[in-house]
């Protein structure tokens, strides 16, 4: 029986640091109240279809979530720190869930500086310019960024393995996160390069590429 209550009471005891550590994790700052998804049109609590709740996380990160009310479902996490986009992104974009990274380029175990002796980096099919005018091609401006005069240039760190194989791993800089959702897009149709050789053996590298997304006229 004595050992029956010294467990209950080291789960209890369990359950209380897990909730604090809760707690300390995240504190609720502010909630507001919309009628659209676009965060436009803000209104009373009862007539709400939309929640976004501000929340301070440890190392000064901001979080900003937005509640599907109806639903009690997330509709969008967005996460910063110092101002800039920071960690993972959860959105949803024409009632579609996309995930976005937002992080520092240094990839564990892959080269970047092409300045090391008996390095040779990566090479796109074609060279440079014919990279540049495959991701050109390719883009499709989006239409929310066009009605807004949404502009700017977007840094994406790409992942290329030993194969040649070419993967989005993050953004670098954020132009706005609907030209980034189309960057990375984009670069994830990229064809495999040549690989990046270390003393004359094939090896992963890494490399940032910038986007570039200019409305016209």
């Amino acid at each position: 029986m004595c050992c029956f209550m010294k467990s209950k009471l080291l789960l209890f005891t369990v359950v209380l640091c897990f909730i604090y550590a809760q707690s300390y994790a995240q504190q609720l700052v502010k909630t507001e109240y919309f009628k659209d998804e676009k965060l436009s049109k803000p209104c009373r609590e009862k007539s709400a279809s939309f929640r976004l709740e501000e929340w301070a996380e440890p190392d000064s990160i901001q979080l900003l979530r937005v509640v599907n009310v109806k639903q009690e479902k997330v509709w969008s996490e967005k996460r910063y720190k110092n101002a800039q986009p920071y960690g993972q992104w959860q959105l949803t974009v024409n009632y579609t869930q996309k995930n976005l990274l937002y992080a520092p380029y240094k990839i564990e175990g892959a080269y970047y500086n092409d300045t090391l002796p008996g390095y040779t980096p990566a090479v796109f099919p074609g060279g440079e310019k014919e990279m540049m005018r495959f991701i050109g091609k390719d883009i499709v401006y989006p239409s929310y960024a066009k009605e807004y005069d949404i502009q700017g240039e977007v840094q994406v760190t790409l992942h290329i393995d030993a194969s040649g194989k070419a993967k989005v791993h993050s953004v670098y800089k954020s132009a706005h996160y609907i030209l980034d959702l189309e960057a990375c897009r984009v670069l994830k149709s990229l064809p495999r390069f040549t690989p990046a050789y270390k003393d004359g053996e094939a090896i992963e590298s890494y490399r940032i590429l910038p986007v570039f997304f200019v409305i016209a006229g």
